[in-house]
């Protein structure tokens, strides 16, 4: 299944980089059972979850220095 950000997701298949966290076993086993919910990996599920915060942050920063 494609992303929806499909001008990210180009650009993330020409250069990637690998981030690893530590969670609990409960949040592992949510994240496990949303992406095969929604036939993605996890690692895909979070790289979009991810991206979704990022794109929310820029805006909220860019709003904050236009409100200056």
């Amino acid at each position: 299944m494609l992303s929806e950000h499909s001008a990210y997701d180009q650009m993330a298949r020409k250069n990637t980089a690998k981030i690893t966290f530590t969670c609990p076993p409960e949040m592992k086993q949510e994240l496990e059972s949303i992406a095969e919910s929604e036939r993605r990996t996890v690692s895909n599920l979070v790289e979009g979850v991810m991206f979704d915060w990022l794109e929310s942050k820029k805006a909220s920063l860019s709003s904050a220095k236009v409100d200056k």
